[in-house]
């Protein structure tokens, strides 16, 4: 039996975008931020084009480590804002969504009393990491007792626990017999991030007409009207016009910024730092230096 070519039927959604060739804004890269700018923008009223070259939440949502933390690590640099708002967003996603987000219990075991207790104000005061050091069951304890206090206004997860070595060997009694206190708080998980993403993105699509999203769309150029998409089922490439590029790729940022003609270096170790010149105005840049409101402007996030 000899093979028959089959051609590729276009997608409804994707000939509705080509036809259209106009939006508001462009959001290249469908992972969970991409995919939150989406749904904010689209409650706002604003046309949005969300697009994504594989499947939506496919890369790093869908390999994430699956918490949905408060951002206790953030303490210890004195980075109350941002705890805060870590905060809020896991007891708003432990409300809204408690079919996906958990709340998550994790011990900690502790092998000293004071261990880190002069180490700890330094780094507070000058928010540099320097070599890791153990933390003691003082530091532990103020740090989580901070902690709760942001957590009190959300009331979803309990109370941090702490337990000296007897009644923590009682709990758990396989934990390492040396251990001199246990401490026990809650943070959130999701076990299932796509299907919460999914979630977001239904949402955003549902609340305004003019908001749509596309996968196996990849964005291939950039001029000054918009940028050049190309439809990966069919092959055929086209134009939307954008007052707005966005670049939500995460990881691929860089990537996605060659892939539009722009060498950029965002993306790093965990360690790096990036020079004094990278500010949040060098995020943004025109591709043509005209002051029309038609000239699109690409933002990295």
């Amino acid at each position: 039996m000899s093979a028959t070519n089959i051609t590729p039927i276009e997608r409804e959604s994707v000939r509705a975008a080509r036809e259209s060739a106009r939006t508001s804004v462009v959001i290249i890269g469908a992972g969970i931020n991409g995919i939150s700018a989406f749904r904010d923008l689209a409650m706002q009223g604003i046309d949005v084009l969300l697009i994504e070259r594989d499947d939506f939440a496919s890369g790093a949502t869908a390999a994430s480590s699956h918490m949905i933390h408060g951002g206790i690590r953030y303490l210890e640099n004195g980075e109350f804002r941002l705890v805060k708002e870590s905060v809020q967003e896991r007891n708003g996603l432990l409300k809204i969504a408690p079919h996906y987000v958990k709340p998550l219990e994790t011990t900690i075991p502790i092998y000293s009393t004071f261990s880190g207790i002069f180490a700890a104000p330094l780094r507070f005061l000058t928010h540099k990491q320097g070599k890791p050091q153990e933390r003691g069951a003082f530091l532990i304890k103020i740090g989580l007792t901070l902690y709760d206090t942001f957590s009190r206004d959300g009331g979803n997860v309990p109370r941090h626990r702490f337990h000296g070595r007897k009644k923590s060997l009682q709990q758990l009694p396989k934990l390492d017999h040396d251990i001199k206190y246990t401490a026990t708080y809650y943070d959130a998980s999701v076990h299932d991030p796509e299907r919460l993403a999914l979630d977001v993105l239904r949402d955003g699509d549902a609340a305004h007409s003019g908001a749509h999203a596309l996968n196996y769309v990849e964005a291939i150029g950039l001029d000054d009207e918009g940028v050049l998409l190309r439809d990966r089922e069919t092959g055929n490439e086209f134009h939307v016009a954008a007052d707005v590029v966005v670049n939500a790729s995460g990881p691929w940022t860089d990537l996605t910024n060659e892939a539009l003609g722009t060498d950029t270096a965002f993306m790093g170790g965990t360690k790096a730092r990036t020079s004094s010149s990278t500010t949040p105005s060098s995020l943004m840049r025109r591709p043509a230096v005209r002051s029309s409101s038609s000239t699109p402007m690409a933002v990295s996030s």
